[in-house]
């Protein structure tokens, strides 16, 4: 069972008393209470349940709500009829109790458990005067009534010992709750376990449905990142598949362009040949001319005029080799990078198309997660309902 807290209410404290031990026979694990007189009940703070003779049911629901209390009657036990039973029949039996009402109860339980040949007289010490009530002690053979009443530390010898009679015989009811009573008692304790559980349960619930939600925010959130991410893969993929491609065609030009240099130098060296074969034809003329005298005159001066061409074209072709040799140093040199770039491209390019794909699987595994999270997330609304519903 759960902790339940008890507050048994009598007229007297005794009442109260007795109505605490009675509730210990039904809760034999025992249970959190308070045994108080009804004249001290303020509010409904005392206790979850409030339980009460039946005849003051009414009276305690002005103050806490009918729904917490229950009416509880106690019966002497089965022991007390047993010694009761065996005083000698017609004999006087004085039952000694707070008031004439609850006397008369008490006698009436003896008649129903078969007790019908005695004669049963009640003491209401409550409602008698001194003189009255020591008159009726000090007459009585048997005295009967409720342990707290009449044991040995009870009212009847801390106060009126010395009035009693020599050979008297007094018989204590340990009283115990009736079948009805302690049936209804853990109807009601039952009843008020489940409504506590439920609310746990709604409680607990309600929290897993609140974290659910934050984590399907979380994964939706995450979902929408993994999209992302997945698009930009897939982008930069794309990118980099044009990127090799364009380096490509750029090693292709640096290629020809190396193999057009080499032409070029070809070229140059067929022109550095010319210009000293122009050069070396000037230079006779020259001589031919001078041997002729005045009249080679004018050949010589178109032979001078040969020599300078041949000398231009020869500083001219010197400088043509000179930038072909820079460009092809150049293209050496570019060539070699481009293919290892290239080839580099063409590895990160294997790599990242592994990534991409690892990327794929993992937004399917994720995709899945976020399904399955769903899942559980209706499930769980299910269960609430289902929860709010028996509660």
């Amino acid at each position: 069972m759960m902790s339940i807290t008890i507050c048994t209410v009598g007229g007297t404290q005794d009442i109260a008393d007795e109505l605490y031990l009675a509730a210990k026979h039904v809760f034999v694990n025992g249970f959190n209470g308070i045994a108080i007189t009804q004249d001290k009940l303020r509010n409904d703070t005392f206790g979850d349940i409030y339980i009460a003779m039946p005849t003051r049911i009414d009276e305690l629901a002005r103050v806490v709500p009918r729904s917490q209390i229950i009416g509880f009657e106690i019966i002497p036990s089965r022991a007390f009829y047993t010694h009761i039973a065996r005083i000698p029949e017609g004999s006087e039996v004085h039952i000694f109790h707070h008031n004439q009402r609850g006397g008369e109860t008490f006698a009436k339980n003896c008649v129903k458990f078969g007790i019908d040949h005695l004669t049963f007289t009640v003491i209401p010490f409550q409602e008698l005067s001194e003189s009255k009530l020591i008159a009726a002690l000090s007459t009585a053979r048997y005295i009967v009534g409720t342990t707290p009443l009449v044991d040995k530390n009870s009212i009847l010898f801390a106060k009126y010992r010395s009035h009693l009679r020599e050979d008297i015989k007094i018989i204590p009811a340990d009283r115990m709750p009736t079948l009805a009573s302690a049936s209804a008692l853990m109807k009601w304790a039952t009843a008020y376990e489940h409504a506590q559980l439920t609310q746990q349960v709604v409680a607990i619930v309600h929290t897993l449905s609140q974290k659910m939600q934050q984590i399907l925010a979380a994964a939706k959130l995450a979902s929408g990142s993994v999209d992302f991410v997945s698009t930009s893969l897939a982008s930069l993929q794309k990118g980099l598949q044009s990127e090799v491609k364009r380096t490509e065609a750029t090693l292709t030009i640096s290629h020809s362009l190396e193999n057009g240099a080499q032409s070029i130098g070809t070229i140059a060296d067929s022109i550095k040949r010319i210009a000293e074969q122009t050069n070396l034809l000037s230079l006779n003329a020259t001589i031919e001319a001078a041997r002729v005298g005045e009249h080679g005159r004018g050949f010589a001066v178109v032979a001078k005029e040969v020599g300078k061409l041949a000398a231009d074209s020869r500083q001219s072709t010197e400088s043509i080799r000179k930038t072909i040799s820079e460009v092809q140093t150049t293209v050496n040199q570019l060539a070699p990078a481009l293919e290892s770039m290239c080839s580099a491209m063409i590895t990160y390019q294997n790599e990242f198309a592994q990534v991409v794909a690892a990327s794929d699987e993992e937004c399917a595994a994720l995709k899945n997660i976020f399904t399955a999270l769903d899942t559980i997330n209706e499930l769980g609304e299910q269960l609430l309902t289902a929860v709010e519903t028996l509660s």
